[in-house]
């Protein structure tokens, strides 16, 4: 039996939780939905992934603005296409968030 553990904190009077080792889009989706069933407002995910193009020498993270698509789960929820991209909206909102990191955040597809 899989057995999943959520940690939780509050900074600034907001309440994180963190779920480690979801790993697979699928099992990452479905831990997603539960946690918008339970009254969740954002995920964010921090995973690993295949690049499509060297960037910069690592480490760095990749702040992904659209992925290459298979037959995955994004087809349930999304109609057919080469990339799933993500909402413009939320990138820009996002703009400037990451430059005061230690490691280089990149903006770019995987």
């Amino acid at each position: 039996m899989l057995s999943l553990r959520t940690y939780r904190t509050k900074e600034a009077d907001i309440e994180l939780g963190i779920v480690p080792c979801a790993v697979g889009a699928s099992f990452a989706v479905l831990i997603a939905e539960q946690l918008f069933a339970s009254g969740c407002k954002l995920v964010i995910s921090v995973t690993s992934s295949g690049q499509l193009m060297d960037v910069r020498p690592p480490p760095y993270f990749v702040l992904i603005d659209k992925a290459l698509r298979d037959e995955g789960t994004s087809y349930h929820y999304l109609p057919p296409g080469e990339f799933s991209h993500a909402s413009a909206l939320l990138l820009e909102q996002l703009s400037g968030a990451f430059a005061s990191l230690r490691i280089p955040v990149q903006q770019g597809a995987t």
